[in-house]
């Protein structure tokens, strides 16, 4: 889950504008947004800590060349320099084979029918999403300790754990006007281009039925749960095998792309809190800050939808 689309005061006071001042509002505020954050990247975010002294791996002859069977041994080596020791090349098939795996079971489970054509009720989505968290987490648990150093391989660290939570939460109150542009220019761009935008279905069941939301497996699921296991995928693993591959800035840009990809809907606004978390963790190299943000966000917006203001 990852915006209010339609959900709040807020958006009812972006729709208010017409289009074109509502383009430029969004603009504005993504530039503004932007400066704040990286403001607060450089002054309050904790850097990683720099590696323990090992011996230098002596450099690789360059490539230009070289036969590809030999480009591909070089490859090899450099990722296993880059990456910790559980992050084998099977990992990621393993995780799609888990993730869906889990996500069958919960459905037989939870008995829900996905080949009547009927809309899922709420509850059971929200409960399979907590299911295939569970799965996920057991999974990479279970899979660092066997090849690794456990989930410290993930980048869960307790190094300067209050000084990044902090940081997370001020990073958060400095990026929120890069989401608000987001949706504020989706918005407006959308509405020039006389099409509608793409919402999530999960936010607006749950807008419509703001009772579930005092269900504390609900909240649990959707607040700790989702972030929990989607930090650990995207930031955990995928981030970290984008930037041992490709400069910092393209993995960034490349993660919160498939972010924005798993999701369905509010596709600007899902990019952006995407591209929010991975910055989180290529400047902190600790997951607890994209988590603490993560965890934020979805509180925040399930506070909306249960009150929301004016």
């Amino acid at each position: 889950m990852t915006d209010a689309t339609s959900t709040d005061a807020i958006e009812r006071w972006i729709s208010s504008f017409s289009a074109a001042p509502r383009c430029a509002l969004g603009a504005g505020a993504i530039a503004i947004g932007l400066l704040a954050a990286f403001g607060v990247a450089r002054w309050l975010l904790p850097a990683p800590a720099p590696d323990a002294a090992a011996p230098a791996a002596p450099p690789d002859p360059p490539a230009s060349g070289a036969p590809l069977p030999d480009r591909l041994l070089r490859f090899r080596r450099r990722l296993a320099r880059e990456l910790p020791r559980s992050f084998r090349f099977e990992l990621p098939l393993l995780l799609v084979v888990v993730f869906f795996g889990a996500a069958l079971v919960s459905t037989a489970a939870l008995g829900l029918d996905r080949k009547s054509g009927a809309p899922l009720p709420v509850r059971p989505q929200v409960l399979q999403i907590g299911w295939v968290a569970l799965a996920i987490a057991a999974f990479l648990w279970v899979w660092t300790l066997r090849f690794g150093d456990g989930l410290a391989d993930l980048g869960f660290t307790a190094r300067r754990l209050g000084a990044t939570l902090l940081g997370a939460l001020a990073f958060y109150v400095a990026w929120f006007p890069v989401q608000f542009g987001a949706t504020a220019l989706e918005s407006g761009v959308c509405e020039l281009l006389r099409r509608t935008p793409q919402e999530q279905s999960l936010v607006l069941a749950l807008a419509s039925q703001p009772g579930l939301l005092r269900d504390p497996w609900v909240v649990a699921c959707l607040a700790l749960a989702g972030p929990l296991y989607e930090e650990m995928v995207f930031r955990g693993v995928l981030l970290r095998w984008l930037l041992a591959v490709v400069p910092a800035g393209v993995a960034v840009a490349l993660d919160a792309a498939l972010f924005c990809a798993f999701h369905n809907g509010g596709f600007s606004t899902v990019f952006v809190l995407g591209a929010a978390l991975a910055w989180l963790m290529a400047r902190t190299r600790s997951i607890a800050a994209p988590i603490c943000f993560h965890v934020v966000h979805n509180g925040l917006t399930l506070l909306l939808i249960t009150h929301p203001p004016g």
